[in-house]
């Protein structure tokens, strides 16, 4: 599609002006400019998504129309793509999307995460793909030049999780190995790695802490990390660090839920590690005991719930008028009951 603001040198401007959308009636020039008023913005998005819907644009087609604004040098223009993108994915569920189409998309995404300005965008693009195309993502595998270009950064998950003394074996252990095997593992290693939740805006923490849950919970895609040894492990600490610090009280009740989810994770896929292994010998480490190991992490689980004990909360924010103190305390128990049944 050619570019509005290019000259195409024609005598008749009106002819030019009828053979092309003016920045006034094209939906993605109105969405993707900076200037755009929030009602302007509600009524271009609304006629863009019944348009695809519709099948008379495809998303092939608005790619390629917000490709120069995707990589824009200009980081409001490159922002406001992005969110374009995440809107479409996000709002309509039953795009006819094949395996090879939200693995194009979802890869858009994760290099997002290495854009701090584009960030929460590409966390609510990769939790579009992951709710409405969950079970294609699932199956997403990666070609052999994907898990060679990824093992540069596989050491560095290992390296990020053992930093925090909490996570050290007990007899100096090494870091756990990560590799990444198909897609849906490089998910997780890239928002763990690059976008460290605890120094973001309330709502990246919040997109962060949505994700994992996604990917806890979500039958088909929990099925490819829990029998992963390495991946099920990372992910289960990696939500310890990622709920920490947190005070708003929106995040917080996603939060408890998450841990307690997260517990339940761990102690599952360390049941199935037993199951899979007949004796300690074939654990590099000499030895495996999945009771001490549940019990050491639903120690850091508990001592991590038990600094927002009691919960104390005042309703001052209209943001959040369905949270309150009763609903906060309750998740807080759920998550210190079922750490210390672990225990």
């Amino acid at each position: 599609m050619a570019n509005p603001a290019e000259d195409t040198g024609g005598d008749n401007p009106s002819s030019e002006q009828a053979a092309r959308p003016s920045p006034s009636s094209d939906p993605v020039t109105i969405l993707t400019a900076k200037g755009t008023e929030r009602s302007d913005r509600t009524i271009a998005l609304s006629s863009l998504l019944i348009s695809i819907n519709k099948g008379r644009m495809s998303l092939l087609e608005l790619v390629q129309q917000l490709q120069s604004k995707l990589v824009s040098e200009d980081s409001g223009v490159r922002r406001l793509a992005v969110e374009l993108l995440s809107d479409v994915i996000e709002r309509l569920p039953k795009l006819p999307l094949g395996t090879m189409q939200v693995k194009t998309v979802g890869r858009f995404f994760v290099d997002k995460l290495e854009d701090w300005v584009c960030i929460e965008f590409a966390l609510k693009g990769l939790i579009g793909l992951l709710t409405n195309h969950g079970r294609k993502l699932a199956t997403a595998k990666l070609t052999a030049e994907e898990i060679k270009k990824e093992e540069d950064t596989d050491d560095y998950i290992g390296m990020l999780l053992t930093g925090d003394e909490r996570f050290e074996g007990q007899n100096g252990a090494p870091p756990p190995a990560f590799h990444c095997e198909i897609f849906l593992h490089l998910i997780i290693k890239h928002v763990l790695l690059y976008v460290n939740a605890p120094s973001q805006s309330q709502p990246v923490r919040y997109a962060v802490l949505k994700l994992l849950e996604l990917i806890i919970v979500q039958p088909e895609l929990r099925e490819q990390v829990i029998n992963s040894t390495s991946v099920a492990k990372v992910l289960a600490q990696g939500v310890v660090m990622e709920c920490e610090d947190e005070r708003d009280p929106r995040n917080l009740l996603l939060a408890f839920e998450l841990q307690r989810e997260g517990m339940c994770f761990y102690a599952e896929h360390l049941k199935g590690l037993q199951a899979n292994h007949k004796n300690d010998e074939e654990y590099p480490d000499g030895g495996f005991d999945p009771a001490t190991d549940l019990g050491n992490f639903a120690q850091i689980v508990f001592e991590a719930a038990t600094v927002y004990f009691p919960v104390k909360f005042q309703q001052r924010d209209t943001d959040v008028a369905d949270i309150s103190q009763e609903k906060l305390s309750r998740a807080l128990y759920n998550v210190l009951f079922e750490s210390e049944e672990a225990m």
